[in-house]
């Protein structure tokens, strides 16, 4: 069969296209959706108004183009179930060209980032070196500026003083030397890493606790 399908239509307009297929044994028209299914089959809406599929060669051999006219004088259920379909697959082109366009977007943005980070990158590598604040310096100076408190303490096993570390503000910084290894954290970082210290009687009752042994998430404060 030819194939019927070109550019978008609106089928609630006076020019829709309309194909239809003649029975060859009870001589009515079935309204076709589409052709060119697997296995020669054509699924079409049928004189009841029913959405079906049915061998191909039960018909005439091409669809007939009818005129809303001619439309108009088929069973009213068969013409408001394919206007129901062709409304609906309208909408479903729809919503796929309005994603489409979405990706695009998302596509176009990204390559738009990208260029930007390599013109950027381009211009940082080629501009004049500035003399390099070492990462130390960099966080004192924001300590400073942030006004946090510092503390320092050493001991032979990592141990967490009450009357040491509730004074700070939660910005406030404690440094904590335990043999050759030294860790830094915020009283926040503390109190979020080792939450368990904090709300443990010892600590609470006795104001300290001591690890005999360093715990594995002392390690991301390691300095």
């Amino acid at each position: 069969m030819v194939p019927i399908y070109g550019p978008r239509r609106n089928y609630m307009k006076e020019n829709m296209l309309i194909f239809a297929l003649k029975h060859n044994l009870k001589g009515s028209y079935y309204l076709l959706i589409e052709d060119g299914l697997p296995a020669d089959k054509v699924c079409v809406v049928s004189p009841e108004g029913d959405q079906i599929f049915m061998e191909e060669s039960v018909f005439a051999s091409d669809p007939i183009e009818f005129t809303p006219e001619k439309f108009s004088a088929l069973p009213l259920t068969q013409q408001q179930k394919y206007l129901q379909i062709m409304q609906e697959k309208e909408q479903r082109e729809k919503l796929e060209f309005a994603d489409r366009q979405k990706r695009q977007e998302v596509i176009n943005r990204t390559k738009q980032n990208i260029s930007t980070f390599e013109e950027e990158y381009h211009t940082s590598a080629t501009a004049p070196k500035r003399s390099r604040v070492s990462p130390q310096k960099s966080r004192k100076k924001a300590e400073k500026h942030l006004g946090a408190r510092r503390i320092e303490w050493q001991g032979e096993y990592l141990t967490f003083y009450k009357h040491k570390i509730d004074p700070l503000p939660p910005s406030g910084i404690m440094v904590i030397t335990v043999g050759d290894d030294k860790f830094r954290m915020t009283k926040s970082e503390f109190e979020k890493t080792f939450n368990d210290v904090v709300m443990s009687p010892q600590y609470r009752q006795l104001g300290h606790l001591q690890f005999k042994e360093l715990p594995l998430r002392i390690q991301v404060f390691k300095i």
